[in-house]
């Protein structure tokens, strides 16, 4: 049991129908508080199996998102069927055409990917984020680097935008300063299509250095394209 992005880590003892019992095992480094709101994570279960990735309560605020917003993200999708059966109950709002973000970020996601992709494409319009915050915690952290690149290998190869979504810049936009690994992240992420910054005191100084480090990377590419045409007319490779 993973609460709160990970911070918090417990092992379940007992489950019984009123309520579940678990070990706390790790909180890092230091005691944490269990806030209101932290998301909770069970990796190993198949929660997809009864759970539904709506809600009722998102199913009484999707009419008004379909008379005023421009594009709605499915949370926690599992199967095809939940990008389908938003879709119905958009149709009935007679917002059909809003565009559907499916969020990957469950295993079952990333097993069905390619089923929900092709689901997708039958919608008028249609992304996906890659939600890394759960999807780190549902896959592991250390398979997270290959997960990411595979969603973006499988959605460019038909054509779906990409967002790439959870802690962009989250240092510099919570902190005021950078962490030197979230340029490189930036730098990963590029090859998306679109990214998103969470909030914090300093999201301002988070767009510019985005735009900023983007900016660069783009000369640099051209750069070395140049480069490449060189040597490649001179025999040098």
């Amino acid at each position: 049991l993973y609460i709160d992005d990970g911070k918090i880590f417990a092992v379940i003892q007992k489950a019984t129908n009123e309520y579940v019992e678990a070990k706390v095992v790790s909180t890092g480094r230091k005691p944490r508080t269990l806030k209101e709101g932290a998301g909770i994570n069970l990796p190993d279960s198949f929660i997809h199996l009864n759970v539904s990735s709506m809600t009722d309560q998102d199913l009484e605020y999707i009419p008004f998102i379909s008379r005023n917003a421009d594009m709605i993200g499915l949370s926690f999708v599992h199967t095809p069927q939940d990008v389908a059966k938003l879709h119905a109950i958009l149709t009935e709002q007679s917002a059909r055409h809003m565009t559907v973000i499916a969020k990957i970020e469950t295993r079952a996601a990333l097993h069905n990917l390619a089923r929900i992709l092709l689901e997708g494409l039958k919608l008028p319009s249609f992304g996906v984020m890659i939600a890394r915050g759960d999807l780190a915690i549902e896959v592991g952290f250390e398979h997270m680097s290959i997960v990411q690149q595979e969603i973006l290998t499988l959605c460019h190869a038909v054509h779906v935008p990409v967002i790439w979504a959870t802690q962009v810049l989250e240092s510099l936009a919570k902190k005021g300063l950078p962490a030197r690994a979230e340029i490189s992240d930036v730098s990963l992420g590029q090859n998306a299509h679109c990214m998103m910054l969470n909030k914090g005191p300093y999201i301002v100084e988070a767009v510019d250095m985005l735009a900023k480090v983007l900016e660069k990377e783009e000369a640099h590419q051209k750069r070395q394209q140049t480069v490449a045409r060189y040597m490649t007319q001179h025999g040098m490779m």
